[in-house]
């Protein structure tokens, strides 16, 4: 057996510790941005909301972006106003609305320390 066939194997076998690592650490840092965003923090907010735009570790859910970045907006963050008005651009009405009703939501779950 030549060198060339088995190298990508050991390869892939000594990467995967890293990769399960990786998952665990994306696992990790998903939450400890949902909680910070909760509590209320527009930056938090902001990568939450490019989170579930985008799909990056999670389904893609624009009424939920939106949402968040209506949060992080309504704080001054000029990154998640942009996104709004992009969003509210491209989104029919209804969702726009059941986008309002969730930061509304959101806004309600916030820490009584944090509001």
């Amino acid at each position: 057996m030549k060198l060339s066939s088995i190298l990508p194997a050991v390869v892939l076998a000594a990467l995967l510790p890293f990769a399960a690592a990786a998952a665990v650490d994306k696992t990790a840092g998903l939450k400890e941005i949902r909680e910070a965003a909760q509590r209320g923090d527009a930056e938090a907010q902001l990568e939450l909301g490019i989170l579930y735009e985008f799909g990056y570790g999670m389904t893609n859910n624009q009424i939920a972006a939106l949402a968040w970045y209506n949060l992080a907006a309504k704080q001054g963050q000029q990154q998640a106003a942009a996104r709004v008005d992009l969003l509210k651009k491209r989104l029919p009405p209804g969702d726009v609305e059941k986008a309002d009703s969730m930061s509304a939501r959101l806004l309600g779950k916030k820490p009584a320390a944090a509001k």
